[in-house]
């Protein structure tokens, strides 16, 4: 009876532990009906800088971009995931795309840009996958949107099937030379 004893009191913190963990799924939810989403993925190579940079080759995750809306409001918005997903609430019409930012633990480089976007309030709006290439000799970036609002659509739906922004309308957007 001892030895079942010694058992239990080693099981039973295990057990209680156990009942009260709970698996939780990250949710992405409309702060209030009618919300705007905007929504998009990135991913682009790097190429020219030093070897010790460790940054030549493709990244996404962990790409900084900032926005600014058509009232002068800031947003940074970081990719994340190995999809490099980005998006944000949005409440003004449109926003400009003013820069990209990369770091790592041995180089931080910031692109400026000029990329406008019109927006659709109180629905899903897709700029889908923007792609470029960033060349260290003259720190310029070829950004184009390559397309893939579908597969991006897909993807959020499957990965977040609970989500309230999938009743949402979803609206294909671009980016634009901006103002």
């Amino acid at each position: 009876m001892k030895k079942w004893r010694g058992v239990l009191s080693l099981l039973l913190p295990v057990l209680v532990l156990g009942a009260c963990v709970t698996k939780t799924t990250y949710k992405v939810e409309p702060s209030e009906p009618g919300s705007t989403l905007l929504i998009g993925q990135i991913n682009l190579d790097f190429t020219g800088f030093p070897n010790d940079y460790q940054i030549n080759g493709p990244h996404g995750k962990g790409l900084l971009l900032r926005f600014v809306d058509e009232y002068g409001n800031r947003t940074s918005v970081t990719a994340y995931g190995k999809e490099a997903l980005f998006g944000f609430e949005a409440s003004a019409d449109s926003y400009v795309l003013s820069s990209i930012e990369f770091s790592n633990d041995r180089v931080s480089a910031t692109i400026d840009m000029n990329w406008a976007c019109d927006i659709t309030s109180g629905q899903v709006n897709n700029l889908g996958m923007v792609e470029g290439v960033w060349q260290a000799a003259n720190n310029t970036l070829n950004l184009a949107p390559s397309g893939g609002h579908d597969a991006l659509k897909k993807y959020f739906i499957e990965r977040y099937p609970e989500s309230g922004w999938n009743g949402a309308t979803w609206t294909n957007v671009g980016f634009y030379a901006g103002r």
